[in-house]
């Protein structure tokens, strides 16, 4: 027999033994609690990156529930902090509506 009979004669079928489990999708419980993880990640890291960054000097901090009510901590009292407790809400302010400038600009007015 040559090598052309032998491929010709030879079927090798092959069994997949392992079947894929299939996965229920998850429940609303289990994607709320997945995503309460990857805000609390989320915050962690963030907070290591800005240390990382900046000697910081003060700080504040706001957070809400699925209410919206919020829960505030901050901290002005180094001797080196540019901002006061009294100039904190208009500081934050300032930095919050910084960020709804950029995401409400268009490209034309960011080339103009």
């Amino acid at each position: 027999m040559n090598k052309k009979d032998t491929l010709k004669k030879t079927n090798i079928i092959t069994l997949d033994r392992y079947r894929p489990i299939k996965q229920k999708p998850p429940t609303t419980k289990e994607v709320e609690e997945i995503q309460d993880q990857e805000v609390i990640t989320a915050f962690h890291d963030a907070c290591i990156k800005i240390s990382d960054k900046v000697d910081i000097k003060g700080y504040a901090l706001v957070a809400w529930d699925e209410k919206g009510v919020p829960c505030l901590s901050w901290s002005t009292g180094h001797n080196k902090s540019p901002i006061s407790e009294m100039l904190l809400p208009t500081f934050t302010q300032s930095c919050f509506q910084g960020i709804l400038n950029r995401k409400l600009s268009t490209t034309e007015d960011l080339n103009e």
